[in-house]
């Protein structure tokens, strides 16, 4: 299932192409932490994760999705994808 954490987002808006996105998980406790979206900080505290995020131990999965808009072609790039371990609140 889909949770809205943030209202208002248009990264068509920026003056950039690229965007750094950051999602913050805590394993332990099957939860989300936080969102860093370029310069924007998400708080996700108390949303629970996506059990298959946590039972696996020893391997992270990432899958990216972009949903086109009828009449258009949208395109997303993903790049530098960064993995932290044991990161501080």
């Amino acid at each position: 299932a889909y949770q809205t954490f943030a209202t208002g987002v248009n990264l068509l808006s920026y003056a950039t192409l690229f965007h750094t996105l950051k999602i913050v998980a805590d394993p332990t406790l099957g939860q989300y932490v936080r969102v860093l979206l370029d310069h924007n900080k998400y708080d996700l505290s108390g949303i629970a994760g996506q059990p298959s995020v946590f039972l696996g131990g020893g391997r992270i999965s990432t899958t990216i999705y972009a949903y086109g808009r009828a009449g258009f072609n949208d395109v997303i790039y993903a790049d530098h994808v960064i993995l932290t371990q044991n990161e501080p609140a």
